[in-house]
């Protein structure tokens, strides 16, 4: 085989894991989001993505309510600004 196409079949070869390492864990990260999404119920203790943390008090499929404070002031928010579920241990 001619040392032209050996290289190209290397640099095919990294160029496929490169692409590998770049988008399995991207797309894996997503589907444990929509899976935590999905899985939000009211009562759930959630984050957003700017950091306030309360008490998911209503839902639908669009917006999520969240109570927070000790005034218990309810705020709403789109459900995809929801960071993270906090367990309650």
């Amino acid at each position: 085989m001619n040392s032209t196409v050996i290289s190209f079949i290397y640099m095919a070869i990294i160029f496929v894991v490169f692409i590998a390492i770049i988008f399995v864990p991207d797309r894996r990260r997503k589907k444990k989001y929509s899976e935590m999404l999905g899985s939000l119920k009211v009562n759930d203790n959630v984050e957003t993505i700017g950091g306030m943390v309360g008490k998911l008090i209503h839902m639908d499929d669009e917006y999520v309510t969240i109570q927070t404070g000790p005034d218990k002031i309810k705020l709403k928010f789109k459900k995809s600004s929801i960071a993270a579920k906090i367990n309650q241990d």
